[in-house]
């Protein structure tokens, strides 16, 4: 019998999953089947009417992606909890200063749909091996690497790429057993350790992990993001001249 793992997708699903969703079946979700027993968790960020990349968004959409379980909360709902909690903890959500505009919401609104992944498999902490999570607007450029997923069975540590660490480490794309997991996942509920800072995002990301005292180590997958008018964004490594025609290939198939 196969060991059961959860592959888990989180934010504005509508974004641009119409443009990634076969790329994450390919890469993610078919290499997982041919080793365990998989279900899927979406947690969506409905953004009821709002644009988003200047682009109205299908709700719809979100129908494209496979699940086994469904969560789901208003965009306007998320923000209200989001103050409620800084409100209640008084904290500085103050960032670096280049964070302007909805930046710094944007991150605080990630953070909060991570966190609905780490409450769901705190739920099912004994029904998975491991866990694999990623933004459902990735576009991967190869296929996940299994023997990571193996190697986080039974152990402390969680992969991360990569592909922009910036000031502390990449964020959205994970794998882990259970329980060194959900601590990350669940870096929301830490807020005012973690704010306010001079620095960005990923820096947040790191501070988790020392936090918690989980050993971080890279897997080898690289991504790019799709937004939702087809725009690609490059990031990090991924800005090097080394993968200009990949990603003018991937232009002419979105």
């Amino acid at each position: 019998m196969k060991e059961k793992v959860i592959l888990c997708f989180f934010g504005v699903v509508s974004r641009s999953i119409k443009y990634t969703y076969k790329n994450l079946e390919e890469n993610i979700l078919n290499v997982l089947k041919e080793h365990f027993d998989v279900d899927i968790y979406v947690f969506n960020n409905n953004v009821e009417n709002a644009y988003v990349d200047g682009t109205q968004q299908n709700n719809d959409d979100v129908t494209l992606l496979q699940r086994t379980f469904f969560e789901e909360k208003t965009q306007t709902s998320i923000d209200n909890d989001i103050n409620n909690e800084i409100t209640s903890k008084q904290i500085n959500t103050r960032m670096r200063y280049d964070y302007v505009g909805d930046s710094v919401q944007n991150s605080l609104r990630q953070m909060y749909s991570e966190n609905q992944v780490g409450l769901f498999l705190e739920k099912n902490k004994n029904k998975y091996k491991c866990a694999i999570v990623c933004g459902p607007d990735y576009f991967l450029l190869s296929k996940i690497i299994i023997e990571d997923v193996k190697n986080s069975i039974n152990n402390d540590h969680v992969y991360t790429t990569q592909v922009n660490d910036a000031q502390g480490y990449t964020n959205g794309f994970y794998i882990g057993s259970l329980t060194p997991l959900i601590h990350i996942l669940k870096r929301y509920t830490i807020l005012e350790l973690l704010l306010p800072t001079e620095n960005d995002y990923e820096y947040l990301l790191k501070e988790s992990f020392e936090i918690y005292k989980i050993q971080r180590i890279i897997t080898d997958i690289l991504f790019l993001k799709i937004r939702s008018n087809k725009n690609i964004a490059r990031q990090g490594i991924m800005l090097h001249p080394f993968f200009d025609n990949i990603i003018n290939n991937i232009k002419e198939i979105l």
